[in-house]
């Protein structure tokens, strides 16, 4: 059903009103949102809503954070980084974050006598 062109004038002043006073269109809108006339009234209100940035929202990081503990910044899961422990596998040598290279049994290689021993 279409709007008549009275209701939409009323409807467009009084999201304008509504947006220049800083109201929330659930406070503000007095149809329901589903219908034309709502959705009408969201459309204009979003129009003429002001256009500030406030800029990001910024949560103090503090490790003092008593009452909301998951904000610290340095809580994790014990365990957690033991994956760095671990080494990666190529071919029949470990690799290791620290640099060192071993075969699977463990024993160190040098990383020249790693590339002087492989065949091409």
């Amino acid at each position: 059903m279409k709007i008549k062109q009275a209701d939409r004038i009323r409807i467009e002043n009084l999201a304008a009103a509504a947006a220049k006073a800083g109201k929330s269109i659930d406070e503000s809108c007095p149809y329901p949102l589903a219908t034309e006339e709502g959705q009408h009234f969201t459309a204009v209100y979003l129009l003429h809503r002001p256009r500030f940035v406030a800029g990001p929202r910024r949560i103090p990081v503090s490790t003092e954070n008593t009452h909301c503990p998951e904000l610290s910044g340095r809580h994790h899961r014990s365990g957690s980084d033991a994956q760095h422990e671990i080494p990666s596998r190529i071919g029949n040598t470990l690799r290791y974050r620290d640099g060192r290279i071993t075969d699977l049994q463990g024993n160190p290689i040098t990383e020249s006598g790693f590339y002087r021993s492989r065949s091409i």
